[in-house]
């Protein structure tokens, strides 16, 4: 049964998000906070699989928590909570060790379709985010004309300077970066939308190895 761990910058918002885990069967409800310093004692005793949180509190920004995560014996894959995927925040969280984020309505809706995505190995990305991507691993982007050929779906030609990037990759974010949404890519590409989701999560992962495999001066675009 996964659990999931729900850190929330205000008690109403928390009340939203432990009434929607509490209407997910099969899931459970690891534990709770409000500031990042009682989330960290928390989780590392609660050990859950997910950690579902907003961007900033009171005593700081998500991505320090992130970070402490990378050193912890089980780290639990990270949900980022937000009200619009242009929060300029988002993209440092997620370079930093966050693993998708999920847009939430006003009555706290997508908590539940967030994580269930997280669970399925899928992950979404704006176009804002592509475009840092595309900068963070050194690419141009693609021409639209060359990314758009099914071919360019399967071209594992090595890019880039991170762990395992591919030109496919490389094309991905360029599309992303364009405006063009999963599905519209995935028709191109003669691929299944969920597909092109487990990818762009996949370059999410890829950040992280980043982290490990580059000059500080890199980690600064």
């Amino acid at each position: 049964m996964p659990s999931v761990f729900l850190l929330r910058s205000c008690e109403p918002a928390l009340a939203k998000a432990r009434d929607a885990v509490s209407g997910m069967a099969g899931w459970q409800l690891a534990g709770e906070a409000l500031r990042l310093g009682e989330a960290s004692v928390g989780i590392q005793a609660s050990a859950p699989d997910f950690l579902a949180c907003d961007l900033s509190f009171t005593d700081g920004h998500v991505e320090r928590l992130a970070q402490q995560c990378r050193f912890w014996p089980r780290r639990p894959r990270i949900l980022l909570l937000t009200d619009t995927a242009n929060d300029l925040r988002l993209f440092d969280a997620l370079r930093w060790g966050a693993h998708a984020y999920c847009v939430l309505q006003a009555d706290g809706r997508g908590l539940e379709a967030g994580l269930r995505r997280l669970t399925a190995g899928r992950a979404t990305m704006s176009p804002g985010i592509a475009q840092r991507s595309l900068a963070m691993f050194g690419l141009p982007r693609s021409r639209s004309q060359e990314s758009l050929m099914a071919a360019a779906s399967g071209d594992q030609t090595p890019g880039g300077f991170a762990p395992g990037l591919a030109r496919c990759d490389q094309h991905l974010l360029s599309l992303v970066a364009s405006g063009m949404l999963t599905g519209e890519i995935a028709s191109h590409w003669g691929l299944n939308e969920l597909e092109v989701e487990r990818r762009l999560a996949t370059l999410y992962s890829r950040m992280h190895a980043l982290l490990t495999h580059t000059t500080p001066d890199r980690m600064t675009a």
